[in-house]
């Protein structure tokens, strides 16, 4: 049943995150006249709406790519940038690419205009659901404040009310409370225009069934099963045909028709392979339907198939508990216990190996000093024997015995003496070096907070001298956030690496504001674990400073700045790229800026890592691009993890 429920949740987060990312780039458009952006917005704005709205039937990828001819439409207008749809196009667009780190800069853009009810709701969408995907969870709080704007949207006779719908149909779903589910589920399709398209009545009757099987409604899964199937054969769409029968294999199973429910699990899983769109869940699927049915060798070869097919296809997949219960049993039941025992037990049996190396080893040692102890009671019993008959000899080696094993034993406990006293003054001296160092890292790494916070005061007594007091205060407001962030992340001698990427991220949209958005950037990690990896804190914030100041400053073109964080074996490499002029013109200008970046970075990496070169490193490339233009400078330094 597990396994079933994870089957649903993936398809209702596809089937869902489909109709919401669909709608959502159609409720980019207003149906009321705009009441604060001239007045020659509105027929556009009519008519990209119900284009947008006519999109629905389009896949993600050629919706993505409307919405980008859309953009460069609208950027053939004059003053586009005051129209706050926009910003909003703009936004569900980089959404669609899963580009989401200047969306909120861009609503950002929305709040010096007028906001009617429609670009409200949109506004206040795309805001809520980024800061879901942040939090990756929806708790008590956040679920009240959803319903709370949603209520106000719909006082506000906004038409994307249903995008509040269908937001709090899957929250709700995923809370694992149906009868919520089905309730927005029910006024999304009421307040949804498309409502009697073919392709909204399939999300719907897709949406039904898994909301029915949740609860195990065996009666409504079956009414929209047949819904789907005769819809999907209506409209010939072949992918929603066997996603039906994926979910009469899931009727059938809670019947308790196996074989029934394996040859619909084996239509579905056959159509996937030929399509070459398999998933792990079709695996486990028909795994569990042979478990049931008592078909203990199909059940291996499915679920030891997918682990093949993983790495095949480089998927990763970790087995569930279930899975490996089921897999199991399933030798087990076959009298294969050895195996049963091996996938079950594994590392107990590592435990209970090394507990018995422990008690041999221990064992060995107590039969050794027996042995030792009982050779030499006979060795005495041998010279009380002798001394008996040779008294006097054996009398006079016994003194000589005795003032020799005294002899050593003083020098021993002499030499042992001397040896604790050096090792105790060795350990004060580490300890005092170690208190050195950390003071030494303390004072690099704070050099450069005095050196940081002068130019940003100077970045808002520019804006200030210019009189954009807006910019200025909202400048201020930013400005302040990071130096608290700073301040805070300045008092551990490492940081995680998404702290170091947020810390970067703020500084940069700060830099963004100061120079009117004259240049672009991406941070990419490239799928490491920023919670688990460390590094030191305002280690890249530098070389930052400098590809902005100094690089892109006073170039007419669009300026770029990339910085990648990637793993290179045992080994995390930083990169800082930029398309800005290089050095043959700033070289007089920035030379000390640059040198004190690169001094004060190689003495932390030296405090940090030890001196010798391939510990961290700190590499420049002036230069770099065939114009002979850009930057790149990359450091390199051991990976640390929070854990070790």
């Amino acid at each position: 049943m597990t396994t079933y429920l994870t089957t649903l949740a993936k398809v209702i987060t596809i089937v869902i995150g489909s109709v919401c990312t669909a709608f959502l780039f159609f409720s980019c458009q207003h149906q009321d006249s705009p009441k604060t952006y001239p007045t020659e917005y509105a027929d556009r704005d009519s008519i990209l709406k119900n284009r947008l709205i006519a999109m629905d039937t389009l896949s993600a990828k050629r919706r993505s790519a409307y919405l980008e001819r859309a953009l460069d439409e609208l950027e053939q207008e004059q003053d586009y940038k005051d129209n706050p749809y926009y910003w909003i196009v703009k936004s569900f667009h980089e959404r669609s690419l899963n580009s989401r780190d200047s969306i909120r800069s861009n609503l950002s853009n929305v709040d010096s205009m007028g906001l009617t009810p429609d670009i409200y709701a949109l506004k206040e969408y795309l805001l809520i659901n980024e800061q879901i995907a942040i939090d990756k969870h929806i708790d008590a709080e956040r679920m009240e404040q959803i319903i709370h704007e949603r209520n106000k949207i719909e006082r506000s006779q906004s038409v994307y009310v249903y995008l509040w719908d269908d937001l709090l149909a899957m929250s709700f779903y995923n809370n694992h409370d149906p009868n919520k589910s089905l309730h927005y589920v029910k006024e999304y399709m009421m307040h949804h225009p498309l409502r009697s398209n073919d392709r909204m009545r399939q999300r719907y009757y897709d949406i039904r069934f898994m909301i029915a099987q949740r609860v195990e409604d065996t009666v409504e899964m079956e009414i929209y099963l047949d819904s789907c199937r005769q819809l999907a054969v209506a409209i010939q769409d072949s992918a929603a045909l066997m996603r039906s029968y994926d979910y009469e294999g899931q009727l059938y199973s809670l019947h308790g028709r196996h074989d029934q429910a394996i040859a619909s699990f084996r239509k579905f899983f056959n159509y996937h392979q030929r399509t070459g769109k398999l998933q792990f869940y079709m695996f486990n699927n028909l795994a569990k339907a042979f478990y049931e049915s008592n078909q203990l060798d199909s059940t291996i070869k499915y679920l030891e198939m997918s682990e093949e097919w993983g790495k095949q296809t480089d998927k990763r997949h970790v087995r569930t508990l279930s899975e490996l219960d089921m897999l199991s049993d399933a030798y087990a039941s076959k009298g294969d216990f050895r195996k049963a025992w091996l996938i079950k037990t594994k590392q107990y049996e590592d435990f209970k190996t090394s507990t018995l190396e422990l008690q041999r080893e221990k064992m060995a040692e107590i039969s050794t000093k027996y042995e030792t102890q009982k050779k030499d009671h006979d060795i005495q019993m041998l010279t009380s024997t002798n001394t008996l008959n040779r008294q006097i000899l054996v009398q006079q080696r016994w003194i000589f015995v005795i003032l020799f094993v005294l002899l050593v034993f003083a020098l021993v406990f002499t030499y042992k003496m001397y040896k604790e006293k050096l090792l105790k003054a060795k350990h004060d001296q580490l300890v005092l070096e170690n208190k050195q160092y950390l003071l030494e890292q303390k004072n690099r790494q704070n050099q450069l907070n005095p050196h940081f916070i002068y130019n940003s005061i100077a970045n808002l007594q520019g804006l200030i001298g210019a009189d954009q007091k807006q910019e200025a205060n909202r400048y201020l407001v930013a400005l302040t956030k990071l130096i608290r962030d700073i301040l805070e992340l300045n008092r551990q001698d490492f940081i995680t690496l998404g702290q170091e990427v947020r810390s970067l991220h703020n500084y940069i949209i700060l830099q963004q504001m100061r120079f009117s958005e004259s240049f672009a950037f991406t941070i990419e990690t490239n799928d490491l674990d920023v919670d688990e990896i460390l590094i030191p804190p305002m280690l890249v914030q530098p070389f930052v400073e400098n590809a902005i100041e100094y690089g892109m400053k006073n170039i007419a073109y669009k300026g770029l700045l990339h910085i990648i964080f990637s793993q290179d074996e045992d080994y995390l490499i930083v990169s800082i790229t930029d398309n800005g002029l290089g050095v043959q013109t700033t070289e007089q200008e920035n030379s000390n800026k640059q040198s004190l970046a690169q001094v004060i970075t190689r003495e932390r990496l030296a405090l940090l890592y030890g001196a010798q070169e391939h510990n961290a490193s700190l590499a420049l490339f002036p230069n770099y691009l065939p114009s002979g233009r850009g930057y790149k400078v990359e450091i390199r330094m051991p990976l640390k993890y929070s854990f070790n």
